[in-house]
């Protein structure tokens, strides 16, 4: 909350007020038994990655914020389940100088993704 006084608009999503009661989304905590898929095809963080973790190995619980996307989707949590319920997963803005990367669940439920996106913003990919 606040951090477009604080960063700006740096954050490729923004926390914007929901609801009747105009609470803020982002301290709006959603667990979502689920899986991550890509939504930019030719992403070097995503790509060959369709998923996950990968189909026929389960669901991972994310704990996630509904927030608005201001940037560019690269991959979304998918809810299980015939619900269609989906919520931002890894979102980039490209800036002046460098990128900004926003993962709206813990990086650490994907290691081999939250490693390439090391990688590629150091430039390594």
């Amino acid at each position: 909350i606040g951090w477009g006084a604080t960063i700006g608009d740096i954050v490729p999503v923004a926390c914007t007020p929901t609801g009747e009661t105009g609470e803020p989304s982002c301290t709006q905590l959603i667990r979502v038994l689920g899986v991550l898929k890509r939504d930019k095809f030719d992403h070097p963080i995503m790509k060959y990655i369709e998923q996950a973790p990968p189909q026929g190995e389960g669901q991972v619980l994310f704990e996630t914020f509904p927030v608005e996307i201001t940037g560019d989707q690269l991959a979304y949590i998918e809810r299980s389940g015939q619900t269609g319920d989906w919520y931002p997963g890894i979102v980039e803005k490209k800036l002046y100088i460098g990128k900004s990367i926003y993962f709206n669940y813990d990086p650490g439920k994907t290691p081999g993704i939250f490693e390439r996106t090391i990688k590629y913003l150091a430039g390594k990919s």
